[in-house]
């Protein structure tokens, strides 16, 4: 069995601003952005989809909507993420956008 690497700061950052502009209805592993992403990282399509779930468990509007939660427990960065897009959008906004260019991401 291959031992799980823990993602990075920088890694949750790209995953976040994946997840903003990503439609619920396309969150899955074999989606091309999907895809993209997650070879731009270096993390498995699988890998992308599970942590998109991680923060459908949190966000409140796709829990008010009544979307299908995923049976994952959310990891503490990814509420310290959330609570941070929340406090501070635009230096999230900012730190994104860097974690993107560092990818070699445009968007």
């Amino acid at each position: 069995m291959v031992p799980r690497t823990p993602w990075t700061h920088c890694e949750h950052l790209a995953l976040f601003a994946l997840y903003q502009r990503l439609p619920f209805e396309r969150m899955r592993a074999n989606d091309s952005e999907v895809m993209f992403y997650a070879s731009a990282i270096g993390r498995t399509p699988d890998a992308m989809y599970l942590k998109l779930g991680e923060i459908v468990n949190i966000d409140p509007a796709m829990i008010s909507s009544g979307r299908k939660i995923w049976p994952c427990e959310t990891p503490q960065a990814v509420h310290d993420l959330w609570q941070y897009m929340k406090s501070s959008p635009e230096a999230f906004a900012v730190e994104c956008r860097e974690a993107l260019r560092h990818y070699g991401i445009s968007q």
